[in-house]
């Protein structure tokens, strides 16, 4: 006979000197192995989620040239970040100057601590202006807080802060009064009267509500001179002084398109041009001009590829006008961020490679064979079980799984081999759970061809509730107004308790009779042989956590061996 020992989910203890030793009256046989174990970490330290998800938001600078390092300055905020209140959903731009050489390295933090790299953010270093971008879209209630950007080179360090707060896009009911309070506090008594007389206004207070007398010290401002009554000496046109330069950017990145322009006098007003069309501005589209550095800016957030096109602006006073051009382009990318949020090897199926077979394998194949199928099982919720089949095939196959018809996917709650000592594969799956309940299937497959076998588990759950099926099958009372062959039983024959049998003693008189089996020391001494082991137990060197099977070969002798496997340190079973 084959005697095997099973372990699930071998842990390091588990690692020892097994025995197991056959015994009956006439004598006793056993055999030795050693069990080693490979510790292995039991928890799965596989970040569930890559960790450059979860990567700080930074904006690594060029490599510096020689000329940036000869003469080095340290970064230096020039304009700070300004503290922002934006609407629910908007996108927003926060933006610094800085300037240093070589180009510093940029890091935003949030709160304190590094901002983590999302698809809703977008950072970049604009070299025209010196300007530090920070690009926040879809703006949330989570988004609100303390920003700052810390710009790092070889020569130093500076950073800069500014507040973010969100209005709700539809915000509550404005209970604020329409007129303050202290308004009515003397309309009982108007400012250096009494109370006035009922008959003086009747029905309606002509009275002003602020004195006249407040508006006559009120200075007087002259209005302003009309364009034309400038001295024409003093008047003159507007000058571009810095065109607008082409400029490349991707898709959802901030777009700042800047021009040095002389406004003229009087003052030009300026327009933009896309392909020719007025460009309108927007929640996307802002523009500014600073008078002091005579800069003028458009802004375009998060550029999408219809944005792409020429850009052209106009500035115009009644003595003439000039204007620059430049072209956007726009490099597609894909808006939707398509890196899986889970690496796809998380979910690979669960297969079971075979070693590279050898020539003679090669030379010589066999296509796998189920010899022993896959049993169906019924187990108690969070225990472990075993799925074992045994399959025989040269060369070794390869084996998946399956779960009701699709791949399982690895766990680190799944372990399975092959043993080659008892040719099985089999399914260790721990800690089982209802939504493990389904049909199994391995599939074994070699160069000659596959075999597969299949099964069902059910899963018990821990604590069964309440067992509400009758304990005495209800067809047992079909019969008792009427007992089998008689008629109704008069009252007074056994007056409060029935004495009839509830199953007639004729049932029982045809019932085989089964002798007595012979005690083992009635056995003929002659036939009487001493257990014998056949093929010895193999030692055996396995991964922690994977099932382990200890397998030998006994003559159990007569009469029958009781069998016991021993270890080390615990007697583990009796047979």
């Amino acid at each position: 006979m084959t005697l095997t020992l099973q372990v699930l989910a071998a842990r390091p203890d588990d690692q020892g000197t097994y025995t197991v030793r056959a015994t009956n009256p006439v004598g006793s046989d056993e055999t030795t192995c050693n069990l080693t174990i490979r510790p292995t970490a039991s928890i799965d330290t596989r970040p569930f989620i890559q960790p450059d998800r979860f990567a700080p938001l930074e904006l690594k600078a060029p490599p510096p040239t020689k000329a940036d390092l000869d003469k080095m300055e340290p970064p230096k905020v020039v304009v700070p970040l300004e503290n922002l209140q934006v609407t629910e959903g908007s996108p927003v731009l926060l933006k610094a100057t800085i300037v240093g050489k070589p180009i510093p390295n940029f890091v935003w933090l949030k709160d304190g601590a590094p901002l983590p790299a999302s698809n809703r953010l977008r950072t970049r270093y604009d070299i025209g202006t010196k300007q530090v971008l920070l690009q926040i879209n879809d703006i949330r209630p989570q988004d609100i807080g303390d920003y700052a950007v810390i710009a790092t080179n070889p020569a130093g360090e500076d950073s800069t802060r500014c507040s973010l707060s969100v209005v709700p896009d539809k915000p509550g009911v404005d209970d604020r009064a329409f007129v303050p309070e202290d308004k009515f506090r003397d309309l009982e008594h108007p400012q250096g009267k009494g109370r006035r007389p009922i008959a003086i206004v009747p029905g309606v207070d002509t009275q002003p509500f602020v004195s006249p007398d407040k508006f006559r010290n009120l200075d007087h401002v002259p209005t302003s001179m009309k364009p034309e009554e400038v001295p024409i000496e003093a008047m003159r046109p507007p000058r571009v002084i810095v065109p607008l330069s082409n400029c490349e950017i991707e898709e959802l990145m901030p777009v700042l398109l800047t021009t040095t322009i002389d406004a003229g006098v009087p003052m030009a007003s300026f327009t933009w041009y896309k392909n020719g069309q007025p460009l309108y501005e927007g929640n996307r589209f802002t523009t500014k001009y600073d008078i002091y550095t005579k800069t003028l800016t458009l802004q375009v957030l998060a550029a999408r590829p219809d944005d792409q096109g020429t850009y052209t602006v106009r500035a115009t006073n009644p003595v003439g006008s000039d204007e620059t051009t430049c072209n956007l382009t726009i490099r597609p990318t894909a808006s939707i961020d398509t890196r899986p949020f889970i690496q796809p090897d998380r979910f690979a199926p669960l297969e079971l490679k075979a070693p590279p077979p050898t020539k003679a394998d090669l030379d010589k194949m066999e296509p796998p064979k189920v010899v022993v199928p896959l049993e169906n099982l019924q187990v108690t919720e969070g225990s472990p079980v075993l799925l074992k089949a045994t399959i025989v095939g040269k060369p070794i196959p390869n084996f998946v799984w399956l779960k009701d018809g699709a791949p399982l996917p690895a766990s680190n709650r799944l372990r399975t081999r092959y043993d080659i000592g008892t040719k099985q594969v089999l399914l260790q799956i721990n800690d089982i759970r209802p939504q493990d309940i389904g049909d199994y299937a391995v599939i074994a497959t070699n160069p000659a061809g596959e075999d597969s076998t299949r099964c069902s588990l059910s899963v018990v759950p821990d604590k069964p509730g309440v067992d509400d099926r009758a304990f005495v099958p209800e067809d047992k009372f079909r019969d008792l107004e009427h007992p089998q062959g008689k008629g109704r039983r008069p009252i007074a024959i056994v007056p409060g308790v029935d004495t009839q049998p509830f199953v007639s003693p004729d049932k029982f008189r045809n019932l085989d009779h089964v002798p007595t089996s012979m005690k083992p020391e009635e056995v003929p001494i002659e036939a009487m042989r001493p257990p014998r082991v056949i093929v010895p137990l193999s030692n055996c060197e396995i991964e922690e956590l994977m099932p382990v099977l200890l397998t030998t070969t006994i003559d159990a002798g007569v009469p029958m061996a009781s069998v016991r496997f021993f270890s080390i340190r615990l007697k583990l079973l009796g047979a």
